[in-house]
């Protein structure tokens, strides 16, 4: 059994993840935002960026 599945999406948009595209009922996901640190971006991502991310 492969209990390692690299799966990597990149880009902006939208993504779904159904049950038969992992060999496992367990997942983990990572999400990175970039940003350049300013003050202003910091402020967007917080304000409008996290709140789309849903459980």
């Amino acid at each position: 059994m492969n209990h390692t599945q690299p799966f990597y999406k990149v880009g902006k948009g939208t993504s779904e993840l159904a049950p038969d595209m992992f060999d496992t009922k367990y997942i983990f996901i990572g999400l990175r935002l970039a940003m350049d640190g300013s003050e202003e971006n910091v402020c967007l991502i917080t304000a409008e960026l996290q709140s789309q991310v849903k459980k």
